[in-house]
C-alpha cells in the first residue's frame, strides 16, 4: 500500500492535471481568464475529491478482502495439521446453534426441528464431513462420503473441505436422491467464523512473518549480497556526474558507495580468516 505522503503527493498532482486542463479548455471557449481559473480549480479539486473516495473504497474492500484471505488459509492449514477428534471438536463447537449435535469419528450428525410449533416438529438431519485430511477433495473423496451417507439414510449432506475438485462438484449436482453441499475453506471463514468464532481458531503452527528488528536490517543491509548493488549504484552516480553542474555531491555519494560495497564484501572474508587462525 502506497504511504500517506504519496497518497497527498497523488492527490495534489493530480488535482494540478485536471485544474490546468480544464481551465485550458475553458480559457479556450470564453477568452475570461479569471472565470476560467476559478472553474478549472474548482473543478480539479473536486474531481480529485471523488477519484479519492473511490480509490479509498477500493482499497479499503482489497484490505478487507486481503485479511479475510489470510485468515482463511490460516484456520485451513491449522486444521490440516490436526487430529480428525480436534476437527470434529472444532466443527461442533462451530455449528452448535444450528441443532444437536452428534460426533462419530469422520463425520457429525446435525438433528434439528424443521416445523415451525411445537405440535408438528420433525427431526431434520444432516450429515457433516469435516474433509481436512488433505488440501483438495476429489472425486474418490466424494465416493467414500456418498459410501457412508447411504449406509446411513441421509438425505442431506454438507462438505467442508479447503478446496474441491471441479469433477466432484459436477458430479454432485446429479445426484437426485441425495443432497451436497460444500463448503471451501473461504466459505468456511466468512460464514462460520468471521466475526463470531474467532477465538475459537486452532493454532498448530505459527506461519506470520516476525518483524525485522534493527539489528535484522543491518544483517540485511550488509549482507554480502548486497555489495554488488552498492558497486553498481555508487558507478552509476559517478557516471552521472559528468551530465550535472553539482559533481561533488554525486562523486561523494558514488565514492561512498563503492567504499560500502568493498567493506561489505571483503569483511566476511576476513572475518572468516581470523576465525580460521583461532581454531588452528
Amino acid at each position: 500500500m502506497r504511504s500517506n505522503f504519496a497518497k497527498v503527493l497523488d492527490s495534489i498532482i493530480l488535482a494540478l492535471v485536471f485544474s490546468v486542463l480544464i481551465y485550458a479548455w475553458m480559457r479556450f471557449y470564453t477568452k475570461n481568464t479569471s472565470m476560467s481559473i476559478v472553474v478549472g480549480i474548482c473543478s480539479g479539486l473536486l474531481i480529485m475529491a471523488v477519484l479519492n473516495i473511490i480509490f479509498y473504497n477500493r482499497e479499503q474492500k482489497l484490505n478487507i478482502n486481503k485479511t479475510t484471505k489470510s485468515n482463511a488459509e490460516k484456520l485451513s492449514l491449522n486444521l490440516l495439521c490436526s487430529t480428525q477428534s480436534e476437527i470434529n471438536t472444532f466443527f461442533a463447537k462451530i455449528l452448535d446453534s444450528l441443532g444437536k449435535i452428534k460426533k462419530s469419528k469422520n463425520y457429525l450428525e446435525i438433528k434439528e426441528n424443521s416445523a415451525q410449533n411445537d405440535l408438528h416438529s420433525t427431526m431434520h438431519s444432516t450429515l457433516i464431513f469435516p474433509e481436512f485430511n488433505k488440501e483438495n477433495f476429489t472425486l474418490e473423496d466424494l465416493f467414500r462420503v456418498i459410501k457412508t451417507a447411504t449406509k446411513l439414510n441421509a438425505k442431506e449432506i454438507k462438505i467442508f473441505a479447503p478446496t474441491v475438485d471441479g469433477t466432484a462438484k459436477t458430479f454432485a449436482k446429479q445426484i437426485n436422491n441425495l443432497k451436497i453441499d460444500f463448503v471451501d475453506k473461504y466459505s468456511l471463514y466468512n460464514n462460520y467464523i468471521a466475526g463470531k468464532f474467532e477465538n475459537a481458531l486452532i493454532e498448530k503452527i505459527d506461519i506470520s512473518k516476525p518483524k525485522i528488528n534493527y539489528a535484522g536490517l543491518l544483517r540485511y543491509a550488509v549482507n554480502q549480497k548486497r555489495a554488488r548493488h552498492y558497486l553498481l549504484f555508487g558507478l552509476l552516480i559517478i557516471l552521472m556526474s559528468f551530465l550535472v553542474p553539482f559533481k561533488i555531491y554525486y562523486l561523494v555519494l558514488g565514492s561512498l558507495l563503492c567504499l560500502i560495497a568493498l567493506i561489505v564484501k571483503i569483511a566476511p572474508i576476513l572475518a572468516e580468516h581470523k576465525n580460521l587462525k583461532q581454531t588452528k
